[in-house]
This record gives structure tokens, C-alpha cells and sequence, in this order.
């Protein structure tokens, strides 16, 4: 069990690792540096993305094994403003500047610098998020606008003198000018404004500014334009949108000038860029960080949910195998721990399994097996197990319906069963779970359309619309009052969305709070055979051929895994005169086995790996079955099958397993095995399945 959890947190850490690698990845392809410095100490450079070396020269390594290479290479006439202001980082919780920076060739470079301390809830800095973006062009964009400012200006005081050269220097301009008379219509626009807009000359000059500003901008533009008519000294820049002739919105950065007393031109002079490339970059770069700290929290979430989840019934297993030492503990009581020890096992082996389930999905390690299935067989193998769960649970008066909707002949699909199954136990558990009253129906509608539309429906406490949006993605599930009152780990709708789509299926749900919830599913169907009338004798997947106890490659993993509940027919289970050859490393497997099987009277050979099982090849004959264990370490236990199968062909082998995967099976069958069980072993089930070759 203490394997399972360790191998149960390795996996939860391996997806943690990727999804980092993955951030990673995403950040290094932004055209930005992207870096992190220590909150709680000198503000020294813990990590920078690869990105630096690109637009500076320098590697990452170089930040942070140099404490003092960003201070060394600041512009003698920044260095005093920037380390001033970097100093209060930690006070004013952030630090925001653009400076000069000397990159490894030795030429300066214009860089924005924003960084931000993230604090936890007690105001303790706890990380740093900062981003570095090269805004050379910019600046030196600016500089060639200021400069064309300053000489419109001055050509603008001898109109007669410098017409030309004003009109020559607009033109060709690399930002669009307009000019806006004192009646607020547009009087110019210089050819760069015009490809900008999408208008002619005579086209910009039908409409008013505020005819082409977004509504949601307008305000702060007519509030600019009014500070521009007090203050004519006053040259603001603001960001807004404005409407192109095509009909989309863009966003401009624009720089207004009064120059309405100066001769000859007598306006508001506008001089504006295009900047939607870099507001969505912006956009890009804030959602990416939203995403970071929300994955961050759902990661942390998780963490305390699964640490929950999983010390609940550990709490129960480990406490109550310590009474059982107890010598004046009452056989009732005893049978009654036992049962609770056997029923959190359970508990806690799902939690493993659904853990196990959604990394194999995130890692595109799903093996689809697809055979013919009967879905009437599997939807009432189903029912009779969530009977017997229901007789058990707090909620025996709840009603369970199965609708069927074709007959056993048609009622034939091909896909993969045990997804199959595995969705349907999830939604039905879910179902048993929120449904304190009422009943659950689940089933099937008549094939249409090359789909079968499968279902499980309850009258339970329904989902809202919000909850819906999110119920399927990993670690998220349903915000409703009393959450605590419902165990689960938030991942086994996400498992049934990650496996359907595995299976060109797809999911959805559809419900009201109060009024329950349906839970629909899709998978392909083959409508030709609506009109068969009998399947006969060609479909191979009895689960129990006459004589033949095991499993065949064409028989049906979900079907042949069926539970056996109850208690053994008394005397059945007595073979004095067979011999059973028992593979198992580890040796309290071995001894749970032997005490299973040693009131039986069965011969046991134990074995403990593939080097003393092959010194048994020569002794075969005496063997009447195998059980075998397939992960041993020092041999593969599949091959072992293939060795054993080659000697003794009729010598029965039935593997065991802690990996309760179809693709198992396939590998058990391909390799020679005659039945498969996978591990925690069920006692009843295992008798059973050796019955059937002792009789």
C-alpha cells in the first residue's frame, strides 16, 4: 500500500514537472524576456528566460551566477534613476522603468522593466514575476517623432519659407498625421494616417473624430482634447481605438499638439501609431500570467484535496488494523473493522487509480483495444454491481433503472470496453454520490446517425450553469454549498472527457440546480446492424466458453472482469491433490496468497523471482497452475509466460498484476496466460478463477 502512495505522489510530481516544462516552453516563444528574482533577499536573479541571450548576447547562466551584471552594464545616465527606484522594489511591491542597457556587443539598447513581488496572504513576499521587453525601436521611433515635431514647429513659424519642407518631412513620416480645425472635422491626413485608416483624403474629411473613436474611449479623448484647449503648452499621449474604413477597431498611441494660434496651420495636430501588435502582446503576456497563478492555485488545491482524500481512508485503514491486534477484541467487532479496513482500501485504491488514469491520459499513454461488445451484457453486469453497492451504502432506498433500447442481437458495438465501463461507473458513482434521494436510470437511445447516445440521469442536486463550464477540465469540480460532504478528487469527469475522446466519443451534461442532472455520451455505432435480426454463433466473446474458464484474444476485458460478491459455496474450494506454482516478490503478497489458499489443502510451491522460477522449468509436469506475478525484478514476467507456454503448452497460468489496465490484459493473452487478475486481488474472485481449471 506504501508503494502504491509513493507511486501515486511520484506521478502527481512527473505531471507537475511537465506542466512547468510546458510553461516554459510557452514563455520562451514570447518575444520577451521573462525573469525572476529572489523576494525575500537582494532581489538577486534566480531564473531568466533563454530569450535574454537573443536580444542581449548573454546567457541566462550569466544573471544569476553574476549578481552584479545588470548593475555593471546600466547607461552611465540611467544607472542612478534605475537603481534608486529597483532599490524600494520590495516596499513599493514593484518596479517598472525603461532604460539603456549594454548587451554583450557592447551597443545600448532601450528595455521596458516591470517587475512585481507576489505576496502571500499575510503580505510575506513570496515570488516575483518580471518581464523585460526590448523597446529600442520605440524609443528611437519617438526620438524621430519628437524631432519631427520640433522641426514642423519651426517650419511652421515661416509658412512661406518652410511649406515645402513641412510637406515633404509629413508625408513621409513613418507615424500618420491628421489635423483637426477649430470646428472639431478633419482638415489632413498625411498618406501613412490614410493607409492606417483605410480612407482617401476626401473620405476622412466627411467625418468627425468622434465619428470613428470607440464608444468606450470616446470620453477620454474629448476629456484630452478639452485639457489641450486650456492648457495649449500641454502635448498628452493616449492609447484609444479607432475605426478603420474595413469596419474593425485597431489601437492607436497618439501625441496632440495645440497648435491652433501658430500661422499657417491654425489645428490640433495629431501624430499616431498603430499599437495592436503590441496591446496584444500585452494581452497575451497578462492572460499568460493569470494562467500561471490560476494553475498555480488549482496545483495547490489539488494538493490539499488529494492529501485529504487520501489520509481520510488511510486514517481509517491504519487505525483500525491497529484494533485488530486488540486480543479481547469480539469476533463481531472484528468482522466489522475488517469490513471497514476492506472498504476504505477500496475508497483509497480508486483515488490511486483515477490518479493513475488521468496521467496516462496527459501523457497520450492511452492503448485503445477495440472488440465487439454486447452493451445490454455490460449495462447489467453494471446494474447487479451497483445493487449490491447500494444494499451496502446510505442509500438503499435509491432506485436504480437500466433502459435498454435494442435487443441483445443488435445491441453490438465496437469499441473499447473497458472505457466504456469505466465512464459509466464514473458517472453512476457521481450520480449515487449527489443523490441523496430518488433514483438514477442509465442506458442507452436507439442508435441514429452512425451514434449511440448513451446516459446516466438522477434526480439529484443539479448542476448550475457556471459549474457546467468547468466540471470537465482536471481538478476542478462543482462549487456547491457543503462541499465537504462529498469526497472525490475532481478528476473523474475529466478521465471520462480524456477517454471518450480517445474513442471519437465526446461528453456533456445537462441540468438545473434542484431538478438533477443527465449526463450524455456519445461513441460511433454501426447503423447496418439495426437490421440484422440475429448476431448467432460468429461473435466471439462469451465470457465463459463451455470448458474453458480462461480468457480468449477475442473475449471482452470489461465482461470477463465481472465481480463475484458473496461468500464461496462451502466445500467447493478443496483440491488436496493439486499443486499450484506460486511467482511473487514481495513476501507479504506471498503470505496474503498463502493464507487464501492454504484451506484449500492445495500443494504450494512459492517462488520468488524469474531466476528460481526457470530452476522449476525441469519440474513442470508436477504443477497443476501458475500464478504469476508479470512484474518481477529481476525478469519479465510476460516472457517467463511465453518460456513456461513453450514447454508445458497446457499447463494453465493465470497473471497477476498491480496494473489494472486493458492494454494488460492484451499483453497477458498475447503472451500465453490464461486468465488475468489485477491486484488488490479479490479473495473470492481469485478462488473462483482457480476453480475453474481444478473444478
Amino acid at each position: 500500500m506504501k508503494q502504491a502512495v509513493k507511486g501515486s505522489a511520484e506521478n502527481i510530481a512527473a505531471e507537475l514537472t511537465m506542466k512547468e516544462r510546458q510553461e516554459a516552453l510557452i514563455l520562451d516563444s514570447i518575444p520577451a524576456i521573462f525573469y525572476k528574482v529572489d523576494p525575500a533577499g537582494n532581489l538577486q536573479t534566480l531564473w531568466m528566460s533563454d530569450q535574454i541571450t537573443k536580444l542581449t548576447g548573454f546567457t541566462p547562466q550569466a544573471f544569476t551566477e553574476n549578481p552584479v551584471l545588470w548593475e555593471s552594464r546600466l547607461h552611465p545616465d540611467d544607472k542612478e534613476d534605475v537603481l534608486g527606484s529597483f532599490q524600494n522594489t520590495l516596499v513599493d511591491g514593484g518596479f517598472s522603468k525603461e532604460y539603456r542597457w549594454q548587451c554583450a556587443d557592447g551597443s545600448y539598447r532601450w528595455f521596458s522593466d516591470h517587475l512585481v513581488i507576489i505576496r502571500d496572504e499575510h503580505g510575506n513576499p513570496v515570488d516575483s514575476a518580471g518581464v523585460w521587453v526590448d523597446i529600442t525601436s520605440r524609443r528611437h521611433a519617438e526620438i524621430a517623432l519628437a524631432e519631427n515635431e520640433h522641426r514642423y514647429r519651426l517650419l511652421a513659424e515661416n509658412l512661406r519659407i518652410a511649406e515645402y519642407r513641412s510637406r515633404v518631412l509629413i508625408e513621409n513620416a513613418p507615424d500618420g498625421i491628421v489635423m483637426i480645425n477649430r470646428e472639431g472635422r478633419f482638415i489632413f491626413a498625411s498618406p501613412q494616417a490614410m493607409h492606417l485608416f483605410g480612407y482617401s483624403q476626401e473620405e476622412v474629411k466627411i467625418y468627425l473624430p468622434q465619428d470613428l473613436t470607440h464608444p468606450e474611449d470616446l470620453p477620454m479623448v474629448n476629456e484630452t482634447l478639452m485639457q489641450l484647449m486650456q492648457d495649449p503648452t500641454l502635448i498628452p499621449t493616449i492609447q484609444y481605438r479607432f475605426k478603420h474604413k474595413a469596419g474593425n477597431w485597431f489601437w492607436i498611441e497618439s501625441t496632440f499638439s495645440n497648435l491652433l494660434a501658430t500661422p499657417g496651420i491654425e489645428a490640433i495636430v495629431i501624430n499616431f501609431r498603430d499599437i495592436t501588435e503590441r496591446k496584444r502582446m500585452i494581452g497575451d503576456l497578462v492572460n499568460a500570467l493569470r494562467k500561471a497563478e490560476e494553475s498555480d492555485r488549482l496545483k495547490s488545491v489539488f494538493l490539499a484535496n488529494m492529501s485529504h482524500e487520501i489520509r481520510t481512508p488511510m486514517n481509517a485503514i491504519v487505525g483500525f488494523a491497529e484494533m485488530l491486534s486488540d486480543p479481547d477484541l469480539t469476533p463481531e467487532n472484528r468482522s466489522k473493522f475488517s469490513g471497514i479496513i476492506q472498504s476504505r482500501s477500496d475508497d483509497l485504491m480508486h483515488i490511486i487509480n483515477d490518479l493513475l488514469e488521468i496521467s496516462r491520459i496527459e501523457s497520450g499513454n492511452v492503448t485503445v483495444l477495440k472488440n465487439e461488445i454486447r452493451i445490454n451484457k455490460i449495462l447489467t453486469d453494471l446494474e447487479m454491481v451497483f445493487r449490491q453497492r447500494l444494499k451496502r451504502s446510505n442509500y438503499p432506498n435509491l432506485i436504480l433503472q437500466v433502459e435498454q433500447a435494442l435487443p441483445d442481437q443488435q445491441a453490438v458495438l465496437n469499441t473499447d470496453a473497458y472505457i466504456l465501463k469505466q465512464v459509466f461507473s464514473n458517472l453512476i458513482e457521481n450520480a449515487i454520490k449527489y443523490t441523496p434521494s430518488g433514483s438514477i436510470k442509465f442506458g442507452y437511445l436507439t442508435p441514429s446517425d452512425g451514434v449511440v447516445i448513451f446516459f446516466v440521469k438522477d434526480t439529484g442536486i443539479g448542476i448550475s450553469q457556471a459549474n457546467q463550464a468547468v466540471i470537465f477540465e482536471h481538478f476542478r469540480r462543482a462549487d456547491i454549498e457543503n462541499q465537504h460532504h462529498y469526497s472525490g478528487t475532481g478528476l473523474g469527469l475529466a478521465i471520462c472527457k480524456g477517454s471518450l475522446a480517445q474513442i471519437q466519443g465526446r461528453i456533456w451534461v445537462e441540468s438545473e440546480p434542484g431538478k438533477g442532472s443527465t449526463f450524455y455520451f456519445t461513441l460511433p455505432f454501426d447503423d447496418s446492424r439495426l437490421s440484422i435480426e440475429a448476431i448467432g454463433s460468429e461473435m466471439h466473446y462469451d465470457p465463459m466458453p463451455a470448458g474453458q474458464p480462461g480468457l480468449t484474444k477475442d473475449a471482452n476485458p470489461a465482461v470477463n472482469a465481472r465481480v463475484v460478491t458473496g461468500s464461496p459455496p462451502q466445500g467447493r474450494y478443496c483440491w488436496p491433490d493439486k499443486r499450484l506454482l506460486i511467482v511473487e516478490d514481495e513476501p507479504a503478497n506471498m503470505e496474503f496468497l498463502t493464507i487464501i489458499l492454504q484451506k484449500t489443502q492445495v500443494k504450494i510451491t512459492p517462488v520468488a523471482n524469474g531466476t528460481l522460477l526457470r530452476k522449476q522449468y525441469d519440474n513442470l509436469n508436477n504443477f497443476d497452475l501458475v500464478l504469476l506475478d508479470v512484474r518481477l525484478p529481476d525478469a519479465n514476467g510476460w516472457e517467463l509466460a511465453k518460456e513456461i507456454k513453450t514447454i508445458r503448452p497446457g499447463l494453465p497460468i493465470i497473471a497477476q498484476t498491480a496494473y489494472a489496465m486493458s492494454a494488460d490484459l492484451h499483453k497477458s493473452l498475447e503472451a500465453g496466460c490464461d486468465n488475468y487478475i489485477s491486484k488488490p486481488i479479490n479473495k473470492v474472485k481469485l478462488l473462483e478463477m482457480i476453480a475453474g481449471y481444478f473444478g
